[in-house]
Order: structure tokens, then C-alpha cells, then sequence
């Protein structure tokens, strides 16, 4: 049975290696981090978000048209044997989606994309110091920045991400009230912001 086990884990770690990007080329992208799987917290926070390949089919579906959706495994999730073969499988035939590898770095990712897309977590913060919009499904101590646009429908999404996208007006003054709250939640970005 462990064998048995064992070589399950290593067949989905070898075709996420396998399928997943290492760089980023694209010049128009949105940056959606896939939560770690099984969390009992995401259940109580955002309980209509916890199909991640229906929540990617929805946030490609509401995006630009000529914008890829980069979707990145959380690197945790190793911890938790990695998602089946058939999770990232579905992920990839979307079209306009691309699976990038949980190596890269997120700020990289989070530096270079138009948007964030979050369930819920310290990434939708991090994008703050980085300028970029954030995409919430859930509720979240930093929601109340002008910068993060709260989704309620998956009807409103591609409004809500146009929306975002046109009338980035950043307020300094929201992250520095913040960033006390922050200290309880999160350590901050070692990158310095831009």
C-alpha cells in the first residue's frame, strides 16, 4: 500500500514538472494562486470557491480576451501529495490558462501580472505593495483597500476585473494603515514595493 502510494505521488510531482511553465513570457497575464488543498479555513471564509478547476474556468471565462490566466500550484501542497493528475489535467485544457510551476516565485508573478486573483490569504496583500489590483473571494482583513474589488457573483467577474484594470488609483495611505494589522497575519514582502 505504501508503494502503491508512493508511486501515485511521484506520477502526479512528474507530470506537474512535466506540464507546468518555469518562466514567464507573456506580456498580458492575471496571476491566480491556487490555495493548498484540503483547508478547513477556505471552507469557512469562501465556501463557494473550493472547486479550484471551476473557480480557474470561471475567472479564464470573465478575463481580456487577449490575457492568459497563469495558475500556480501552492508550493505546500507537496506536503499534502500534491492534486491528482486529473485536477491539473482540467486545469490545463482551459484555454487561456497556463499551470506554472509552485518554483516560481510568486512576486515575480504577482510584479508582472495586470491583476490578482485570490481566494483568500496573504498573496492578496502582497500584491498591494506591488500596485496591482486583487480579485477577493472571500473576506479578509485587507479587503477594505480602495485596490481590492470583492467578488459576490461569478456574474459581476468580468465587470469586476475591467473595473480593476482601468481605474488603478493607488492610495499610500491605505497600505500604511494597514500594515500594523498586517504584523498579526502575515510576514511582509522582502521585495521592496514599486
Amino acid at each position: 500500500h505504501r508503494y502503491q502510494s508512493y508511486f501515485k505521488i511521484k506520477k502526479r510531482e512528474n507530470f506537474l514538472n512535466s506540464n507546468s511553465i518555469n518562466s514567464i513570457n507573456d506580456k498580458k497575464f492575471f496571476y491566480f494562486p491556487l490555495q493548498s488543498e484540503p483547508e478547513s479555513l477556505i471552507a469557512i471564509k469562501s465556501p463557494f470557491y473550493l472547486d479550484a478547476v471551476t473557480l480557474v474556468e470561471n475567472i479564464a471565462k470573465s478575463i481580456p480576451i487577449d490575457s492568459i490566466l497563469y495558475v500556480k500550484e501552492h508550493p505546500i501542497q507537496k506536503i499534502k501529495l500534491w492534486r491528482s493528475v486529473d485536477v491539473y489535467q482540467r486545469i490545463i485544457d482551459i484555454p487561456n490558462v497556463k499551470l506554472i510551476h509552485p518554483n516560481v516565485h510568486s512576486q515575480e508573478l504577482i510584479s508582472k501580472s495586470q491583476a490578482v486573483f485570490c481566494v483568500s490569504g496573504a498573496t492578496g496583500f502582497e500584491a498591494l505593495f506591488y500596485k496591482k489590483p486583487v480579485i477577493l473571494f472571500s473576506n479578509e482583513y485587507y479587503d477594505v483597500h480602495s485596490m481590492i474589488y470583492k467578488v459576490r457573483t461569478f456574474a459581476e467577474l468580468p465587470n469586476l476585473i475591467n473595473h480593476a484594470i482601468q481605474n488603478i488609483k493607488f492610495h499610500n495611505d491605505e497600505l500604511h494603515a494597514l500594515i500594523p494589522v498586517s504584523y498579526t497575519h502575515l510576514t511582509l514582502p522582502t521585495t521592496p514595493y514599486v
